[in-house]
């Protein structure tokens, strides 16, 4: 599968930042404990959104200059896992409206929802295909409510997989 493919909208992460960047100290308290950096899909992103975390549980509000100075605190290894300082500057100007920062925030975590069960969709196709038993599958089927739930035969479970694995193929 290619990567490009991945369910990521960089716009809408750009968004998600930027937003937090504008209004750190009304988004940050709704989103601190449900976004994390493993739900962005570009790296700059995940490093960046760590460094507000980081920031937020110190106890300091992240706005622009403040993100700005704690990556070159960092050192010139964190200016170039970030994008670079003109690339987080120009984020705050990625965002269309602060009032939608949950919003976005939102669709980064749906879309990393979605990578996360492409790959775990992926996986389980594989074991399919190299002859797994449904007793061995069960338990990751149920995880994502794809057990056949009348009997425990791999034939309705695998039509299941393989339907959401082709959907995913074709976005």
């Amino acid at each position: 599968m290619a990567k490009d493919k991945e369910p990521g909208n960089w716009a809408t992460e750009q968004a998600a930042i930027g937003a937090v960047l504008l209004a750190s100290s009304t988004l940050l308290p709704e989103l601190a404990d449900t976004l994390r950096p493993e739900h962005f899909h570009r790296p700059a992103h995940k490093y960046l959104w760590s460094i507000l975390l980081d920031l937020w549980n110190e106890g300091t509000p992240p706005d622009l200059i403040i993100v700005l100075d704690e990556i070159e605190r960092r050192g010139r290894e964190w200016v170039e896992k970030v994008g670079g300082i003109a690339y987080v500057s120009a984020l705050p100007q990625a965002c269309a409206s602060v009032d939608n920062g949950a919003l976005y925030a939102g669709r980064v975590r749906d879309d990393a929802a979605r990578r996360a069960l492409r790959t775990h969709l992926t996986r389980l196709q594989e074991r399919i295909e190299n002859g797994a038993s449904a007793a061995d599958l069960a338990p990751d089927l149920a995880r994502y409510g794809l057990e056949d739930r009348k009997s425990t035969r791999l034939n309705s479970s695998h039509q299941i997989i393989s339907y959401a694995v082709f959907c995913l193929k074709k976005k």
